[in-house]
């Protein structure tokens, strides 16, 4: 029996020692980034019995970030009274401050759900239709089972108005009493307009009374009669599209402002999907704009298909794209993804769809949140999410620390031509980064914000068709410097009311008189529009060609030869030339997630002397290249990469 106590005395102590250790150790990061840099991102359940438990399995899986969920906003009840839940809240972040962690709390933004609501009195649209979403026709945002999988059969799911001031006011109050209790975050979901559901993508909603009049207040414009929703070609829609976008953004501005009043330490973070296409316009939440007002955003992304196990080559392909835009838009903040690797596909197995669509998120320079099926809690493989987030942890410092795009050719992304043109526009952006990535030409997604701050020597503008006054005076400016322009499609055409001009903006600069040290190629058909269509190979060729023959002395650090469809990204990072492999060669969709094995990647490089050369594969151990990676004939550098299974990080010491 003493034996047994001395043994239970020990564990307490250590237990003590290790959690006050813990608590006294919390990570330090690099100036300018935090923890959300880091994250390793695990979803969590929250209730009384559990917090023990998530805080444990946070420690044995390295995850950094945990995210709980207990919805006080998105349930009817707890929007009335959030007392109990704001205890367990404050309980499990005070859990995972003392093993030196992060814990943010997901709450809904516009959605609330009633349990049994036809078997109960009170609900959120018996007491208060009136703060309810409604398209044009005035038919509400009231939904049941069914509607979505978090609905279930007798539950009424309401779409509120953000306009509803008395629940906007309730709502403030509630984030408010969230972040006193000390969480480090509040994650803030389906903040939309509604256009999810069945019969209501097309409503460009809402036309509730509080929304058109705050509308009409605005813009003099009656929603109801002065305009065809959907009709880009009428002004008055134009701005119907600009308001809900600015509406969203300015919620969460509001939220931003309220949690910071409480708790400056406490941050927002966004969920929005999706994050690119014309989806945005239809839903209102715009990441580029929303991003001014938050940490991080956490981006549920994806193309085509809800999973990785879904996705043929293309797709993947895309899906990377699409991360390098999102990153974009982030800037030097984090970039979340909650993506979803396999859902009980046939012909495939979780474990390959978990490696390949970690591999893609974290070689691409994001944070991967491991998770199951469709939700947001759990994982396909909790031995397989230890071993990812371990090597994630081990290599961090190559994933996430600052990086600088290697002679980048711009690719310019502009927000008023995806939201007046959407997915026309779109084809066009994601096309020209496919043919640049399909040819291993380093690239940088280039925005308004980022525009000034591009510094190489070619910019393209694939089908940008409105350009602003200080976008314009601007790329004069860079002209006049010797920045060299491509365009295609009818770029610089349209003014802001999408209607086209006498004359072309971008070409009116380019044969101006100042102009004397900058070249521009333009491409009215729109090669890459065909190809993000088509797929035809030979434009992978054609466009490579163009680019030679327009600068024969662009300047490419480095040259890589691999097949098409592995994904390379070039970056400096602390003193060091990295380069980020990703395989997605062979891949099919509903068949197989294992990319087929890429031998002999090639890298060549000037360089007097041979630098030291090492490979990172993924969730593998870093090697130290040798002679029999390595040709040097005279100032010409070659590496010769062992095969490359799903990825890895070649690191070139300068």
């Amino acid at each position: 029996m003493n034996s047994i106590a001395n043994k239970r005395h020990i564990s307490i102590l250590i237990a003590v020692f290790v959690l006050a250790f813990c608590g006294s150790l919390k990570a330090q990061f690099p100036d300018k980034q935090n923890w959300t840099h880091y994250a390793r991102i695990s979803g969590n359940n929250l209730n009384p019995a559990n917090i023990e438990k998530l805080i444990q399995a946070a420690v044995e899986h390295n995850t950094l970030g945990i995210e709980l969920d207990n919805d006080i906003t998105g349930r009817y009840d707890s929007f009335l009274d959030p007392s109990l839940k704001l205890l367990q809240i404050k309980k499990a972040a005070d859990a995972a401050h003392k093993i030196g962690n992060y814990a943010f709390i997901y709450i809904a933004g516009l959605e609330c759900i009633t349990e049994n609501a036809d078997k109960t009195e009170h609900t959120m649209f018996k007491d208060h239709p009136d703060w309810i979403q409604r398209d044009i026709n005035s038919k509400p945002a009231i939904f049941t089972g069914g509607a979505s999988f978090w609905v279930s059969e007798g539950d009424e799911d309401a779409w509120i108005s953000p306009y509803a001031l008395e629940w906007r006011k309730r709502y403030m109050e509630i984030v408010r009493q969230i972040a006193a209790t000390g969480i480090d975050g509040v994650y803030i979901d389906v903040v939309y307009w509604m256009w999810l559901y069945e019969g209501w993508e097309d409503s460009w909603a809402s036309f509730d009374v509080y929304t058109v009049a705050e509308f009409k207040k605005r813009t003099g414009i009656n929603a109801l009669k002065d305009f065809i929703p959907g009709d880009f070609n009428d002004p008055d829609f134009l701005r119907w599209i600009d308001f809900r976008i600015q509406t969203i953004t300015e919620f969460f501005k509001e939220i931003e402002e309220n949690v910071k009043a409480v708790n400056p330490n406490c941050i927002i973070i966004p969920e929005v999907s999706p994050s690119v296409n014309s989806e945005v316009v239809r839903s209102g939440a715009d990441v580029y704009e929303i991003q001014k007002y938050a940490e991080v955003i956490t981006h549920e992304f994806f193309i085509n298909t809800n999973t990785g196990a879904k996705r043929n080559t293309f797709d993947w392909l895309t899906y990377v794209i699409g991360i390098s835009t999102l990153r974009a838009f982030d800037e030097d903040k984090a970039t979340w993804l909650l993506s979803y690797s396999w859902d009980h596909e046939e012909n495939t197995n979780p474990q390959d769809a978990m490696k390949l669509l970690s591999c893609a998120q974290v070689m691409a320079g994001a944070n991967y949140w491991d998770a199951p099926g469709h939700l947001m809690a759990g994982s396909n493989d909790f031995s397989l999410r230890k071993e990812i987030f371990k090597w994630i942890k081990e290599n961090e410092d190559f994933l996430y620390s600052p990086r600088k795009a290697v002679s980048p050719i711009g690719v310019y992304f502009s927000p008023v031509t995806r939201n007046y043109f959407t997915d026309d526009y779109i084809k066009s952006f994601y096309g020209i980064l496919h043919l640049l990535l399909n040819n291993h030409l380093n690239y940088q997604v280039v925005t308004p914000r980022t525009l000034n701050d591009f510094k190489d020597n070619l910019l393209i503008l694939p089908d940008v068709r409105i350009l602003g006054k200080t976008e314009i005076e601007l790329i004069k400016h860079k002209c006049e410097q010797g920045l060299n322009l491509i365009l295609t499609g009818e770029s610089g055409y349209y003014n802001n009311s999408r209607k086209t001009e006498n004359e072309n903006s971008i070409l009116k600069i380019l044969c101006g008189d100042n102009n004397e040290r900058s070249k521009y190629l333009f491409i009215p058909e729109c090669p890459e529009k065909k190809y993000f269509d088509n797929h035809d190979t030979l434009l992978i060729k054609y466009f490579s060609d163009q680019i030679k023959d327009f600068l024969p002395s662009l300047n490419l650090k480095y040259k890589i030869k691999a097949s098409l469809n592995v994904s390379t990204v070039q970056a400096e990072l602390k003193g060091k030339d990295c380069i980020y492999i990703t395989n997605l060669k062979g891949l099919k969709g509903y068949s197989s997630c294992i990319p087929l094995v890429e031998d002999k990647i090639e890298i060549e490089f000037s360089s007097v002397e041979m630098p030291e050369i090492r490979f990172i594969p993924y969730l593998g151990e870093e090697v130290k290249l040798n002679e029999n990676n390595l040709i040097q004939d005279k100032d010409i550098i070659k590496i010769i990469l062992p095969p490359v299974q799903y990825g890895g990080i070649v690191i070139i010491e300068k």
